[in-house]
């Protein structure tokens, strides 16, 4: 599976994307609060 990082503070902050051929299946946040339903939307709409 290929994997975008997004950090805001290097491996502290930040957000890492999951992706199965260009589109978005998961993304894990890392000391990023108040926005699981932000995250949902470009999963369920199979953003790339």
């Amino acid at each position: 599976m290929e994997t975008f990082t997004d950090w805001q503070k290097e491996n502290d902050t930040g957000v890492i994307y999951f992706l199965r051929d260009g589109k978005i299946t998961g993304i894990m946040m890392c000391n990023v609060c108040d926005k699981i339903e932000v995250a949902r939307k470009p999963i369920k709409n199979g953003k790339r």
